[in-house]
């Protein structure tokens, strides 16, 4: 899973971010919107934008958390990741990030979630969350925003 701009193109080839304080601030703007309804066998592609504010031009490094809690019991994990979606520089290209939602075919290592899919079906639950936190940081400056996404199983 690698992050692109909005032309497939990597958005990551900046390198590491500047230390220095720039004039303004920043703000995130993502979709899908927090909220979102996804389909199993969905591939959520999740896309985020830098907005520069009051003159704003540094870079910004831009990192993906995701926890998907269990539908049987949420204090547990079912998977989590965190992605280092790079640097990126004006003009600020969109970051796109994809996420495949298939419990039959989920990311190595985590193929017991095929099982608890399974028997979550089975006890009648039909949905499982996803929870999402994007963390934006230039030199001192940091913006989260943590959208959450449901996917209806089948």
């Amino acid at each position: 899973m690698m992050p692109e701009n909005a032309d497939n193109q990597d958005a990551t080839a900046t390198g590491n971010p500047m230390n220095y304080s720039s004039p303004g601030s920043f703000s995130l703007t993502y979709t899908p919107p927090d909220g979102y309804v996804a389909e199993e066998d969905e591939i959520l592609a999740m896309q985020v934008r830098v907005i520069p504010e009051d003159g704003f031009s540094a870079s910004v490094s831009l990192r993906l958390d995701i926890v998907v809690p269990s539908p049987v019991l949420p204090v547990v994990t079912l998977w989590s990741g965190s992605y280092d979606l790079g640097t990126i520089s004006p003009p600020y290209p969109p970051v796109v990030w994809s996420l495949p939602l298939d419990p039959e075919n989920p990311p190595e290592g985590y193929e017991w979630v095929t099982g608890v899919a399974r028997q979550a079906k089975a006890l009648g639950i039909s949905t499982v969350s996803v929870n999402v936190r994007v963390t934006a940081a230039s030199g001192e400056q940091m913006v989260t925003e943590s959208p959450s996404y449901t996917v209806r199983l089948s």
